[in-house]
């Protein structure tokens, strides 16, 4: 800074202070109330505190604690008590404007000797004339000034300076710098180290310390605001001396360096621990120590006026020169920033006047910014910018600042209705505005063709509607736009949505009562088409209502499930599921009918069976009866009457009456009736136990009792006498007694079977249950040997028997046999016959008895036997085709050998390689045609004559038949036939009056159809075939197929 002149002014700082005295010692020691003195003094304030009113409450409920009327001093006395706990705020109201307030709280409470760490703090609106207004004003945090006075004084200044601004607060430091080297300088040694000692009466505390106090208030200050003590000693190790003499009980060590005297009568100003803690936060290691010591300081303080003088600096004043636009534009941008000279060169601060509304000011470099809008158009302003170097102020203007109108678009808003349900009224109308006066609005839309019920106004913009069933859907990329002739200005673009009103419909159906009209109507709001599922057979449905109705029967009882009622618009579908309705049952009565008989017959069954029935399931039907005849029994369970009258019995049973009732005790009657018992003829009665067995030649004799119970009315009786067999001679019957008797002979022994013995009165008849009689007889005899036999010689042998007349012989040989009247064995034995035969019984019988003589022998003796020849020759051979025919050939006697003679053709051999089995065999060929008279002959070695065997051999050319047929198809029950599932075929065929040849060939799956037949010979044939399966059913047997074969053969199909 370049200085042109210097003189001294007297700058009065007034620094406010509030003291805190006679806080108890003891924790819980009540003491009475102390007085709190508020005191502000200095030229210039008196008259603006003077008079008011100074007031200590509860900030959050606001009650009063104490109130005092300014003094003429300045000085506020408030009689506080300060057991009082918690914050207290004190406001103090000017005389000279009621309606600023200054506001000090205590936002930790009262504090105590053992706890000095209550803080005050200023807070509320403070008017600039108090001399700390500065402190919470502008950009300056209430946090920044406290009770410090030197900090406080700083603040100060700089606003006196022209504001709160980092280069007003380096100049203000700089000032109190100055001004406290000179007031320190004069009650203060410049040589810590030099102060005499003294010797303490007892151990000091910071807090009684004057030193210590000094030293406190050092700390205080910011670093940058004195950095010297003296050439030596610097702030920080002041402070560090100053802390480093000290126990950690806050008492004055043997090492201190501060064993001093009074200082004097004037007390240094104090801090508190917050202000220390602000005012060194750049000094850690001072930091470090302080916490050591600071919860140890219990400060008091008497009101205190600094009074700091320096000389008034004299300073060229800065220049400001520009230009700016005397016309601004609506909605577009205006800036000024004016040109700033200063020969002192240094640093600047701006200020304005008259700014207009919508423009805004820069501080540092004076700029006028801003954009003027529609509402500002023809606002005239008077503007002037001040701009200061600290010492001296320049100000440019003032100057005019006209806001000229532009024509502005029409501003559109709305936030229009997106979804809208069907059958909704849809309603929306946006806002426009247009802030050039004058201006007529106009709208259009986007799309142009909108559905039919969505209508747009164009004069007010409003779109409108009520979407039906058949609307539900999205309306896309709505565009609303708003013009006042010039400039269009539209909503972003919206989608109308019409949702689907979805129908509803609930209800539970009730149960319903068989045999009662049964409704259920669901409760439905929507919807147009109604269906079902699972609908009871017993009940209809209206698809125009969803109605279920009918009336169920006893058939119907039970529950039905699952009953789905749907109802349905255009777009979707609901559905009532899961629907039971139970049909409960009601008793019914029972029905009964049945026409009883009304008559019977005596001694005949009388019965007679009601139909009841119940259309309830479960219930138990139980009969009674009314005036039932004795002689009749009925059941509870059936209703079933029945008996058999007898003649006692006749007469006429009337008003019978039987009835059913159910478990509900309902009844059924079938109406009364009679039943009349008429009188029929008593068959006669016979008794009597005949003997069942007679020897012969002894008398047999029985006679039965008879008798008819209407003999008295009449009746005469007979007896008759039936059997198996016609009626011996031996017995004889009285038909009139029914007597039996008389005696049989050996001839008549035997049984007689089924003998009855009846009695009748002509209409009636009675017999004796069947019996036998039995004639026994008495045995033959016999005895004797067999005679011994020869082969092939007649036999005949006879054993010795009295009585009887019927022979049988058991294990006779084969060749023999009995005359069963004579007993006669006869028979040639053979020569397999030779040997003995033993166990052989003969039996005799009679008419009744049979006696045996058993454990007899029957030997055969052998002669010579000559062998045999047999066989069935096969008359025909064909061309070049093997012919084979093997003889039988026997000798019977054991060890006899055979000796075989032929005169067979050349192509044919006879081989005996097996001489019970020699074989004509050979092929012959076509020159070997002809017709030839064969004899084989057979003889043994004891008896040369031989056995011969001749037959008939022709050679022919022969023919071979080919069968062809068609599978069947299909089974006799008319299902499919797999081809796959045939197995083979039969081939049934013969020569006209000769056997029949069978040819049954298994092929495999899927059968054949075709058949090669052997080479047969010329004549009249008969063919015909059957198929049979894997299970070796055969299928019938196709008709036969009859045909010829000649000379040249035949071949079938």
């Amino acid at each position: 800074m370049k200085y042109t002149g210097r003189r001294s002014i007297v700058v009065t700082l007034a620094i406010m202070s509030i003291a805190l005295n006679g806080c108890g010692s003891g924790n819980n020691e009540e003491l009475p109330p102390k007085l709190t003195s508020v005191s502000v003094s200095g030229s210039g304030l008196l008259g603006i505190i003077s008079g008011g009113i100074v007031t200590a409450f509860t900030p959050n409920d606001r009650v009063v604690l104490a109130e005092s009327v300014t003094q003429v001093d300045g000085t506020f006395d408030l009689d506080i008590s300060l057991l009082h706990k918690g914050p207290i705020l004190i406001e103090i109201t000017p005389s000279t404007d009621g309606s600023s307030t200054f506001l000090c709280d205590f936002p930790r409470g009262c504090p105590n000797p053992d706890n000095a760490d209550a803080l005050i703090s200023f807070g509320g609106n403070v008017p600039f004339d108090l001399t700390l207004s500065s402190a919470i004003t502008d950009s300056i945090r209430a946090n920044d000034v406290s009770i410090n006075p030197i900090t406080t004084a700083v603040v100060a200044r700089a606003a006196e300076l022209g504001g709160i601004t980092e280069v007003n607060l380096g100049q203000a430091n700089n000032e109190m710098s100055e001004q406290l080297s000179l007031l320190l300088g004069e009650d203060f040694p410049t040589d810590i180290s030099a102060v005499p000692n003294i010797n303490l009466v007892a151990p000091q505390t910071i807090a009684t310390h004057p030193l210590m106090k000094a030293g406190v208030l050092l700390a205080s200050l910011n670093s940058g605001l004195i950095s010297l003590i003296n050439d030596d000693e610097t702030l920080e190790d002041v402070i560090l001396d100053l802390t480093d003499g000290f126990a950690p009980d806050g008492t004055l060590g043997a090492n201190s360096n501060f064993n001093v005297d009074e200082l004097g009568s004037t007390e240094l100003l104090f801090a508190t621990q917050q202000t220390i803690s602000d005012a060194i936060a750049t000094q850690p290691t001072i930091v470090q120590k302080l916490e050591e010591i600071v919860p140890l300081l219990n400060l008091s303080q008497t009101n205190t006026m600094l009074q700091m003088r320096r000389n008034e600096i004299v300073a060229i004043p800065p220049t400001v020169l520009g230009v700016p636009e005397a016309i601004a534009l609506e909605d577009a941008p205006y800036s000024f920033t004016p040109i700033v000279t200063d020969e002192d060169d240094t640093s600047f601060s701006f200020s304005v006047k008259n700014l207009p509304s919508w423009a805004s000011f820069n501080n540092s470099d004076g700029t006028i910014s801003g954009v003027p809008v529609n509402a500002n158009a023809g606002d005239t302003d008077q503007t002037s910018i001040s701009v200061s170097d600290g010492f001296s102020t320049t100000t440019l203007g003032p100057f005019t600042i006209t806001v000229e109108n532009t024509n502005d678009a029409p501003v559109i808003a709305g936030t229009p209705l997106t979804n809208i349900a069907e059958n909704a009224n849809y309603r929306f109308t946006p806002s426009a505005s247009d802030e050039d006066v004058g201006s007529a609005l106009g709208y259009s839309i986007s799309p142009a063709a909108l559905p039919d019920w969505l209508n747009f106004n164009a004069q007010t913009g409003e779109l409108s509607g009520t979407p039906q069933d058949a609307d539900v859907g999205i309306i896309p990329d709505i565009i609303i736009s708003v013009s006042d002739g010039e400039i269009d200005t539209s909503l972003a673009p919206f989608s109308i949505t019409v949702t689907n009103i979805p129908p509803s419909i609930s209800g539970v159906p009730d149960a319903a009562l068989e045999d009662s009209a049964f409704i259920f109507t669901p409760i439905s709001v929507g919807g147009n088409n109604f269906s079902v599922t699972n609908l009871p057979d017993w009940a209809t449905f209206d698809p125009n209502r969803g109605s279920i109705s009918g009336t169920p029967l006893n058939a119907n009882v039970g529950v039905y499930r699952n009953i789905n009622i749907s109802l349905s618009d255009l777009n979707e579908t609901v559905v009532l599921s899961e629907l039971s309705i139970e049909v409960i049952n009601t008793n019914d009565a029972p029905q009964i009918n049945g026409a009883p008989p009304t008559s019977v017959q005596e001694d005949a069954l009388y019965s007679f069976t009601p139909l009841a029935t119940d259309v309830d399931v479960g219930d138990t039907l139980t009969y009674k009866i009314v005036s039932k005849p004795d002689w009749a029994s009925f059941s509870l369970s059936t209703g079933t009457l029945t008996g058999i009258p007898e003649n006692d019995d006749v007469a006429v049973y009337s008003d019978i009456v039987i009835s059913v009732s159910d478990t509900a005790n309902d009844i059924a009657q079938i109406d009364a009736f009679s039943i009349e018992v008429t009188n029929t003829n008593d068959a006669p009665t016979i008794v009597g136990i005949p003997p069942t067995e007679v020897l012969e030649d002894s008398l047999y004799s029985f006679i039965p009792l008879s008798q008819d119970v209407d003999i008295v009315y009449g009746d005469e009786i007979s007896l008759t006498l039936t059997l198996d067999q016609a009626k011996p001679d031996w017995l004889s019957f009285d038909g009139i007694t029914g007597a039996l008797s008389g005696s049989p002979t050996d001839t008549d022994v035997g049984v007689l079977t089924n003998l009855v013995v009846t009695v009748t009165d002509g209409e009636e008849t009675t017999s004796l249950p069947a019996f036998d009689l039995t004639i026994t007889n008495n045995p033959p005899t016999i005895n004797g040997s067999l005679q011994d036999a020869t082969e092939d010689v007649a036999y005949s042998s006879t054993l010795t028997a009295s009585g009887g007349n019927s022979f049988v012989a058991t294990n006779l040989p084969t060749w023999a046999s009995i005359n069963p009247a004579t007993g006669e064995i006869t028979g040639t034995p053979l020569n397999d016959d030779v040997g003995t035969t033993t166990n052989i019984s003969v039996e005799l019988s009679d008419a009744n008895e049979t006696v045996t003589l058993s454990d007899l022998s029957l030997a055969v003796f052998n002669i010579n036997d000559i062998p045999t020849l047999s066989g069935i020759p096969p008359n025909f051979a064909f061309v070049d085709t093997p012919y084979s025919f093997p003889i039988s050939a026997e000798d019977v006697d054991v060890g006899s050998f055979i000796n075989f003679t032929d005169n067979l053709p050349s192509w044919a051999t006879l081989d005996v390689t097996d001489p019970t089995k020699p074989t004509v065999m050979g092929t012959p060929t076509t020159s070997d045609i002809a017709v030839t008279e064969v004899i084989v002959t057979a003889s043994d070695s004891i008896e040369p004559t031989p056995t011969k065997l001749s037959f008939t051999l022709e050679v022919l050319s022969g023919q071979i038949v080919y069968l062809a047929w068609d599978n069947p198809v299909e089974n006799t029950d008319g299902s499919p036939l797999s081809l796959s599932s045939l197995n083979g075929y039969e081939i049934i065929y013969a020569l006209a009056g000769e056997q029949v040849t069978t040819d049954r060939v298994v092929t495999g799956p899927g059968g054949a159809t075709i058949w090669a037949s052997p080479k047969l010979v010329m004549g009249t044939y008969t063919f015909s075939v059957k198929v049979f399966n894997e299970a070796g059913q055969d299928s019938s047997e196709s008709a036969s197929l009859r045909t010829n074969l000649n000379t040249a053969g035949a071949q079938l199909d």
